[in-house]
């Protein structure tokens, strides 16, 4: 990042005086029984209604509609017409998979690489042994050395006659670990065991199994070979198109490094260009865009291109961006050609949009009225599948819906779960507005949720919810403390950065 270490140390403990305090008070909040009660209740509580659907009609709306009209709610809904900030860019790319490729190696130095690696192409021979071990370790009076040679001699004998190898292990040998299974140790591979002991155990036959005593630092070793698994791998003609694509791969990513570093130095003598960095390497300018901080097509679909683009040092300060990476061998920098800021579209070019939007209001406001009218005739004794019948509308009878429901509209329901409850067990009806028609509805009853005594893992998680719910309000009830006790004051002018 670039900091030294009293820069490095210095930002930990500012970072520890701001967080210290608001982080103590978050992790120390909690949920009270009744506030997880009442959240439970709150939040899986479901409701039964019915609900009977005015759709907005548009073809009943006079397409043309005033001037004056059209004027007053454009400006009322100028939001609805603001473009979003875009930006198109130009770039230069230096893909490592299209640059010229560099002299290969020589085929000498292909077999020279691969006796130098040959770990990695050939699994070694692997040897399975037993041994008997007569201990004598170094710490050992040479008294003491030179008897356990003389038993091991002797053990030696009796095994280079004939003897079961096996049964003198488990009555002779003072290796733990093997005696027990008659002196095996397995199978082992060069590099493993005492050198003394390794070059034995390698130089041994199966015609000729048994050794005479080696000396190691534990002692006196008899060894016998019982299996040999040949060495396997890769010979150096199967593992040459290995190398060679290694080599390959080494070179692009060697040409690559060496042009990203030539393409940083030219661009940083003038971020204002990118027309030396085209010339001095024969690299293609590009363009992209206009794309907006969601990102486009192409190369514009890169977050990291997106976020460079739409950063101070390429937009405010006309630069050139830094670096960047793109993939391993890939890479770009960029320029903005063109920055379109946001703005409000003009009456003229949406006008379209504004006529329909206006013939849109009033249908809704139609529907609206139209189901007001239908809850007058409720009043006056109708019910709703009388009204239903004859004006063929659409009644729908909902039970147990959820706050994330989505029958009928998830805007009524949404509107459903604001109403208030019925008094007593006669339904209450009202208007509440779909997503494009307005509905009658008749609220029937509503049914609390309950903590369900034999889920306690949705029992834990909605107790943790309520906890952050809670964390939440609390650091930003101190934030709101610090900032109403503190005198701040913000000059406008230095934020304007069209200036």
């Amino acid at each position: 990042m670039g900091m030294t270490v009293p820069q490095f140390e210095s930002q930990l403990r500012q970072s520890a005086a701001l967080s210290t305090l608001p982080q103590a008070i978050s992790s120390s909040s909690f949920a009270t029984d009744r506030e997880y009660r009442e959240f439970v209740a709150l939040t899986e509580q479901t409701r039964d209604f019915q609900a009977l659907a005015v759709p907005a009609d548009l073809s009943a709306v006079p397409e043309t509609q005033s001037e004056e009209a059209l004027l007053a709610w454009y400006e009322e809904n100028q939001a609805q017409f603001q473009t979003e900030e875009q930006v198109t860019i130009e770039y230069v790319e230096i893909d490592g998979s299209v640059l010229p490729e560099s002299e290969l190696p020589s085929e000498d130095d292909l077999r020279a690489a691969y006796e130098a690696q040959q770990g990695r192409f050939i699994t070694p021979e692997r040897r399975r042994v037993s041994h008997i071990l007569i201990e004598a370790p170094a710490s050992a009076t040479q008294p003491e050395i030179e008897a356990a040679r003389l038993r091991a001699e002797a053990i030696a004998a009796q095994a280079l006659s004939g003897e079961d190898f096996a049964a003198l292990a488990e009555t002779s040998s003072e290796d733990i670990g093997s005696a027990g299974l008659g002196g095996d140790l397995g199978f082992l591979e060069p590099g493993i065991m005492a050198e003394s002991f390794e070059t034995e155990a390698f130089a041994l036959t199966l015609d000729d199994p048994v050794s005479d005593p080696v000396q190691t630092g534990f002692g006196w070793h008899i060894i016998k070979l019982t299996d040999i698994e040949p060495a396997s791998g890769m010979s150096f003609e199967e593992a040459r198109e290995v190398l060679l694509e290694e080599a390959r791969e080494a070179n692009a990513e060697r040409a690559f490094l060496e042009l990203a570093d030539r393409l940083v130095d030219i661009v940083y003598e003038d971020p204002t260009t990118l027309e030396a960095a085209s010339l001095d390497l024969g690299l293609e300018i590009r363009t992209a865009g206009p794309f907006t901080r969601a990102g486009g097509l192409g190369i514009a679909a890169n977050p990291e291109v997106v976020e460079a683009a739409f950063s101070d040092l390429v937009l405010v300060q006309e630069s050139a961006s830094d670096l960047i990476d793109l993939g391993p061998t890939d890479a770009v920098v960029l320029r903005v050609l063109e920055h379109e800021p946001v703005r409000t579209r003009s009456f003229e070019e949406v006008r379209e949009a504004v006529v329909t939007g206006v013939r849109q209001e009033l249908a809704m406001t139609q529907a609206r009225e139209r189901a007001e009218s239908l809850q007058a005739r409720v009043r006056g004794g109708e019910t709703l599948e009388a009204i239903a019948e004859a004006d063929a509308l659409a009644l729908e009878t909902v039970e147990a819906a959820g706050r994330r429901s989505l029958v009928p509209d998830p805007l009524v329901v949404q509107n459903v779960f604001s109403l208030p409850r019925p008094k007593g067990e006669a339904p209450t009806m009202h208007v509440v507005e779909g997503t494009d028609s307005y509905s009658l509805v008749s609220l029937q009853s509503v049914v609390d949720g309950e903590i369900e005594e034999n889920a306690p893992l949705a029992s834990r998680q909605a107790r943790a919810m309520m906890g952050t719910i809670n964390a939440s309000v609390e650091s930003w009830a101190l934030v709101r403390q610090l900032r109403e006790n503190a005198d701040v004051r913000i000059f406008e002018d230095n934020l304007d950065v069209s200036r």
